[in-house]
Order: C-alpha cells, then structure tokens, then sequence
C-alpha cells in the first residue's frame, strides 16, 4: 500500500502541475480504485471526460469508476469504448479480463488477457 500512496501523491502533483495532462491516468484511476477512492475517482471522471471524452485513457478510467461501484457490465462497456478509440491500450484489455473474471466469463476473460499480453510484447 505505501507504493499506491505515493503513486497517489505523485499524481496528484502532476495534475497541479499539468491539469490537461491525460498520459497515465488510467494509471492513476487504477490507484484510485486499488485504494477505493470512489469520490476521487468520481471526480477524475467526470473532469477527463468534459475535457477530453474521445481518450481511451478517459473510458478506462469512467470503466474503473464503474468497476469500483460494481457495475461491471458497464465498465466493459466504457473498455470496450477506449478500444474503439485505440485497440493498442494495454489499460483497457486488462482491465477488461478483469470485469469479465467479475462476470463469470472466463472464455472473454482469457481473450483479453492474451491480447493484452499481445499488445505487451509488442511494446518489449
């Protein structure tokens, strides 16, 4: 836990910093969620996708929002979204495997851990 604190902490002053900054957020979403910031997460939410709705950084973390409240069906949705937009994000095919183990889909949650794994190698 520590680690996600200062993850927290660090993102925190980068958004101070950089508040349009949308690389690594869906980052920070997942150390918020880890860390069951609902209101933070809920707030990041609704900020990225007023300024920038049309990132697949923004749908994973609305997906992440979704996940922590329990609507998992949902956070697919929103991860699928960010698919749309860029069928590289790493973020949005874990995270959906994630939602799909949640579902009791193990056969669409393999599927998108092996694309992540996929997209991973490629970036190796």
């Amino acid at each position: 836990m520590p680690d996600f604190d200062q993850g927290h902490d660090d993102f925190k002053e980068l958004r101070r910093r950089d508040p349009l900054r949308m690389e690594g957020l869906d980052v920070f979403s997942n150390i918020l969620y880890v860390k069951e910031c609902k209101a933070e997460l809920s707030f990041l939410a609704h900020t990225t996708n007023k300024s920038a709705p049309l990132r697949p950084e923004t749908n994973c973390i609305i997906g992440n929002y979704y996940s922590l409240k329990g609507q998992h069906e949902k956070a697919v949705t929103y991860f699928l979204k960010a698919l749309r937009l860029d069928r590289r994000c790493l973020s949005a095919w874990t995270l959906m495997g994630h939602e799909f183990i949640e579902l009791k889909n193990s056969g669409a949650a393999v599927e998108s851990y092996r694309q992540a794994v996929g997209r991973l190698l490629l970036l190796l």
